[in-house]
């Protein structure tokens, strides 16, 4: 089996979502609506995010503002943006983007939705996670803050793993305290050199700008595959594993017991390889979490699956995640970077047959490998919600 994924040009996934999430009036969500939200609770769920926050202006292109000033562990909504250092400009359709969460203050930055007359995008990167308290009371994530326990009570023990004989309830437990889990031992050798044949034979046929591949470049200059996408619907020994049952029962250990994975959008099952050195492209990717750029209503909460086709250390290049994190909004920039440490890092490290799972919520990164080689392969599938396949056609993404 192999073919082609191709996105159809003329499928509007925003003329759908515009069915479920109707356009918000910036002056009535300003005036009614937001104010009513901090009065009812979110007014207390924001206070504790409050601290340093300097005000920060929305205007849209008319000329209409509202900014956010802080006073101690209060906020209000004032009209105008005159008594501000910040001020984040859009359109009245971005700004309800925004609100509805189907675009991330991000999200609109790279694709050139916003402006920032006065001030820095910085700003508003750092304000994110509490907007989205204001607006939809989620919590800021703070690691100092969190209590996680497992199922005697017990602080939960972060480095801890699983194999395929422990029960359901105990790891459907961990992963929805820590927002991650993994599993040993899941596939075996066989099945691995296996999968490994079938990915070398389809690195053998990438090249760039074929739209089943991504490329980075490295110190040198040169390009290098670091991913393969579409390979469940492009290769019958991966399609095969796309449909394991393993993978399937591990999926459904989020409890809501009806996800369901695709091989023909969100780029199906993919292949990862770590490169070395890579300076530009999505080699090696940064704190953040999968609705990062947008779509947190859509494809949350996700159940997002590793399977390791060769050891993830360090020298390889592993994952890290925060603990605990898809509990609340986090700030993916700023503070977030290689260097973090605390009580919630947990890096992944494991062998080849191996699962990683975790929540599309988790923060989490995936470093440059620091050793010689050979570096990490994964075979990554996701489960989704079935209603986003309503939403996102053959060959797009969100």
């Amino acid at each position: 089996m192999s073919k082609e994924v191709r996105a159809d040009p003329e499928a509007a996934i925003y003329d759908r979502l515009a069915e479920q999430w109707p356009t918000i009036d910036f002056d009535e969500f300003h005036q009614k609506t937001l104010p009513a939200l901090l009065d009812g609770g979110h007014g207390g769920v924001v206070a504790p995010a409050l601290a340093d926050k300097t005000p920060i202006a929305f205007k849209l292109e008319d000329g209409r503002s509202y900014t956010y000033l802080v006073d101690g562990q209060t906020i209000s909504i004032v009209e105008g943006d005159s008594n501000t250092d910040t001020v984040v400009e859009m359109t009245a359709a971005a700004f309800s983007d925004f609100a509805n969460q189907l675009h991330s203050a991000h999200g609109l930055y790279f694709a050139g939705k916003i402006q920032v007359p006065v001030g820095f995008a910085n700003t508003l990167f750092e304000w994110e996670p509490t907007i989205r308290a204001m607006y939809h009371g989620r919590p800021v994530y703070d690691p100092d803050r969190l209590d996680l326990r497992d199922r005697s009570g017990k602080s939960l023990d972060l480095q801890r793993t699983f194999t395929s004989d422990d029960s359901d309830s105990e790891m459907r437990h961990f992963l929805g305290e820590a927002g991650f889990l993994h599993i040993r031992g899941v596939f075996s050798p066989d099945e691995i050199a296996r999968m490994n044949e079938a990915t070398d034979e389809f690195c053998d046929k990438a090249a760039p700008g074929d739209r089943n591949s991504w490329w980075c470049r490295d110190d040198k200059g040169q390009q290098k595959l670091c991913r393969l996408t579409y390979l469940s619907a492009r290769s019958d020994v991966m399609s095969e594993v796309g449909r394991d049952k393993r993978l399937e029962r591990l999926a459904a250990l989020f409890g809501q017991g009806n996800q369901i994975t695709t091989h023909d959008r969100l780029d199906g099952g993919a292949v990862i390889m770590k490169v070395p050195g890579a300076i530009e492209g999505l080699a090696d990717l940064p704190w953040h979490v999968d609705c990062g750029l947008g779509g947190h209503p859509v494809m949350c909460t996700t159940v997002q699956i590793s399977l390791l086709l060769g050891a993830a250390n360090p020298d390889t290049g592993n994952l890290r995640m925060m603990a605990g994190s898809h509990q609340g909004s986090c700030n993916v920039g700023g503070a977030w970077d290689s260097d973090v440490h605390g009580p919630t890092l947990v890096d992944l490290n494991g062998e080849a047959g191996d699962c990683v799972l975790h929540l599309s919520d988790t923060l989490h990164t995936a470093p440059p490998p620091k050793g010689n080689g050979p570096y990490r392969r994964s075979f990554i599938t996701s489960y989704y919600r079935p209603e986003v396949l309503d939403m996102v056609g053959p060959g797009q993404g969100f």
